[in-house]
């Protein structure tokens, strides 16, 4: 199974802004959240639970 892994630069504009949480976090886009990305929702989700961690 191929996952598409998102930068800022493919990921759509409304999904963005995760992506970009996750890069203040982390200093760079991890592959996970850049195949997160796909689902934003899940993405949210688990740059929330980052944040409580």
């Amino acid at each position: 199974m191929e996952f598409t892994i998102h930068t800022l630069e493919t990921a759509p504009e409304d999904w963005k802004e995760s992506l970009v949480h996750a890069k203040e976090t982390f200093s760079f886009i991890r592959n996970l959240e850049g195949i997160l990305a796909e689902f934003p929702a899940l993405l949210k989700g688990a740059m929330n639970l980052w944040d409580l961690f």
